[in-house]
């Protein structure tokens, strides 16, 4: 937010600023790459490694959501709305149930479990290729700054403070490991569709989760490295 009001920008380039700095795409990279990490930090404990990460992201997913609402602050959005939307967000929903389908030992057919891994699998790719076609036409004229500040206040103020924090509370390596990763993932592709559905600039939202996939790379890279 400091960065941001720095910016001789509009409201709407400055609060997009601020959801792209902090909004991580942790579901479908941060998951993914701790479900493989892990397993080679500790193979004996990766189930419980992996559950503490799923209630970690989801625990992040709600608030996250939460910081976008308030941070891009929608016209009309009363309290009750809010908490509709937050409730009803389909990153949350599934987090929420998918712990507690977990919790409570059920399982999925074979056939639905494949099914499902591969609609999830073209899930980044398919938003991304998305993203990269809207800019094509998205007027980034003036926004490259401010871009290059948000992605570079993601992949690696973000990931610093998360370390700092990681030695300050004592963690094991594993949990800083789980820690870092999230914190170095890139933003997430929805902060492009928030940004849209909120009167946010979409041109900004667009640039920032493409700048910061790209770079996050180095990132995610460092953070394993550390850990």
């Amino acid at each position: 937010m400091l960065a941001a009001g720095l910016l001789q920008r509009p409201a709407s380039e400055r609060r997009t600023f601020v959801e792209c700095a902090f909004f991580g795409n942790l579901a479908y990279i941060g998951l993914p790459i701790l479900a493989h990490s892990l397993g080679l930090l500790s193979l004996g404990e990766k189930p419980e490694l992996l559950a503490t990460a799923a209630i970690a992201m989801t625990i992040m997913t709600v608030f996250n959501n939460l910081l976008v609402l308030v941070v891009m602050q929608p016209k009309g959005l009363t309290p009750p709305r809010m908490i509709g939307r937050l409730v009803l967000n389909p990153v949350v929903m599934g987090g929420v149930l998918g712990i507690a389908w977990g919790a409570a030992g059920f399982g999925l057919p074979v056939a639905a479990d494949r099914a499902l891994q591969t609609l999830g699998g073209m899930a980044v790719p398919a938003a991304l290729i998305s993203i990269g076609g809207s800019l094509l036409n998205a007027p980034l004229g003036g926004r490259l700054g401010g871009i290059t500040v948000a992605t570079l206040v993601k992949i690696a103020a973000l990931p610093a403070a998360a370390w700092l924090l990681a030695q300050w509370f004592g963690l094991s390596v594993a949990d800083t490991r789980i820690v870092m990763v999230f914190a170095a993932c890139p933003t997430a592709a929805a902060a492009y569709t928030m940004a849209s559905q909120m009167g946010g600039d979409e041109a900004f939202a667009a640039g920032a989760v493409a700048a910061s996939t790209v770079a996050a790379f180095a990132s995610l890279a460092l953070a394993l490295a550390v850990t």
